[in-house]
């Protein structure tokens, strides 16, 4: 059973992302939560807003970090 469930997230994570490529909202936050929770409610699922919101904070997150790096990176190079 668990197999299955799985099966059936990763199935409705890629239909959602492939949905978020249309541009409805700025950065399509909200129509891209509003799509999973729609497609995870209807496979007996609950929680897809959630998955989804939490998505973009590591997004955010990993982003930030990527930032910092770069920042730090780019004044290294100019002091040479």
């Amino acid at each position: 059973m668990l197999k299955n469930n799985v099966i059936t997230m990763v199935a409705v994570a890629g239909i959602v992302n492939l949905t978020a490529v249309v541009p409805v909202t700025p950065g399509n936050i909200g129509c891209t939560e509003w799509i999973a929770d729609a497609l995870y409610r209807n496979m007996g699922m609950e929680g897809g807003a959630t998955v989804f919101m939490l998505w973009w904070v590591l997004l955010l997150l990993f982003s930030l970090a990527g930032e910092i790096f770069y920042l730090r990176i780019g004044a290294v190079q100019e002091q040479s």
